[in-house]
């Protein structure tokens, strides 16, 4: 049973370097928006094997160890998921950087990744997801985003979430489905919202300055998916309340 986890930290290596190979590899044009040119920046090296590399390699092997545990009955499902979890990595780490999230790879990843955990689902005694949910996930997701940016557009006058946000949130909420999407919005509002507190504190930021969102939600979609079960808890007691 050991080695069904020893060999996570290794293969969190080699993710690691992997996504920095690609990360400089990736067009130009896929970290701009449609009307910007790119910047020497991005024509030049974007990430390092050191320390860029050594970091995400610590992880994604967190990552794919936790996906391991949770997920161990299943090997489809769990590579499937460490798949979309090497990509929204790197999705955040590009909105993290260069404010703009690629949306060129995620069909082609969470598509499927969704497709096979749902069908895993299907077969789970202790839980129940119907052939609707991911469409009803990638629904709300969608919405909820958009009105989050509805909603800022009215406050400060000017784009307060990108499209790349509600795309990408669309594209977890097929992969999450309905209604564990509505717990990775609310994780990543507390997420996003604590931290920002904190460097207002700090004095780091402006009430009024953007912050991309991309790292908090990818980091809260990886959490409801490594603790699928305690994540479901969570949302069945949330609507047994209301």
């Amino acid at each position: 049973m050991k080695t069904e986890f020893l060999w996570c930290l290794p293969a969190g290596f080699a993710a690691g370097m992997l996504g920095v190979f690609l990360f400089n590899r990736v067009p130009a044009v896929w970290l701009c928006d449609y009307d910007e040119k790119p910047s020497p920046e991005l024509l030049g090296k974007r990430l390092s094997p050191a320390p860029d590399g050594v970091r995400l390699g610590i992880l994604f092997s967190a990552v794919f160890l936790l996906l391991r545990l949770q997920y161990i009955y299943s090997n489809a499902v769990f590579i499937s998921l460490c798949a979309a979890a090497f990509f929204l990595v790197l999705a955040a780490v590009s909105d993290g950087k260069y404010s703009i999230i690629p949306d060129q790879c995620l069909p082609a990843v969470l598509i499927p990744a969704a497709v096979i955990y749902t069908l895993w689902l299907f077969g789970k005694a202790d839980y129940y997801r119907s052939a609707a949910s991911p469409f009803l996930g990638a629904l709300a997701g969608g919405a909820m985003w958009l009105l989050i940016g509805l909603i800022g557009k009215a406050a400060y006058h000017k784009e307060s979430i990108g499209l790349g946000d509600v795309k990408l949130f669309a594209a977890l909420g097929f992969l999450c489905g309905f209604p564990e999407i509505i717990f990775v919005f609310v994780l990543t509002i507390l997420i996003s919202g604590i931290y920002f507190i904190i460097l207002l504190f700090m004095h780091k930021v402006t009430g009024n300055q953007y912050m991309p969102m991309g790292p908090y939600i990818c980091s809260a979609c990886l959490f409801a998916l490594a603790f699928r079960r305690q994540a479901a808890a969570a949302v069945s007691w949330y609507f047994s309340l209301i």
